[in-house]
């Protein structure tokens, strides 16, 4: 599990840097060509293309701000899926150490009962030993 997110935050990261990437290399051309053809263009023009090219940037600037947060946010739940997993198995093995001691108590309940069983038989054993003794004493 752990792998398949290390993946994916890998894809994440991969593609928000590959975003962010052609984003600034955009506005880099962008700007070139502005400049070189500010020459060319109308006062108006050129502050049309200025505005443009603004709010283009912010726009750039609010992508990489959220391929930043996107990669906190693949750590974060990287974190979490780990504790989850650390979670998952503590219980199992609660569950795990609470059947062997299920089993145990069964199994020494069942050797309480043989031992019981060996005292009577032994018991047994000894009170016909004597009336064994006994008849033959009177005999």
């Amino acid at each position: 599990m752990a792998k398949k997110l290390s993946a994916e935050h890998a894809l994440v990261i991969g593609k928000a840097t590959e975003f962010r990437d052609q984003i600034t290399n955009r506005k880099q051309t962008e700007y070139k060509i502005s400049i070189f053809s500010s020459e060319k263009q109308s006062k108006s023009s050129r502050t049309r293309k200025a505005s443009n090219f603004a709010f283009k940037y912010a726009e750039a600037q609010a992508a990489i701000t959220n391929a930043e947060y996107a990669e906190k946010e693949a750590i974060l739940k990287k974190e979490q899926a780990l504790l989850e997993e650390q979670e998952r198995i503590a219980n199992a093995s609660r569950a795990r150490k609470m059947e062997e001691l299920k089993t145990d108590l069964e199994v020494l309940s069942y050797k309480i009962a043989a031992a019981a069983a060996k005292a009577e038989m032994k018991a047994l054993e000894t009170m016909s030993q004597i009336d064994d003794d006994a008849s033959s004493v009177r005999s």
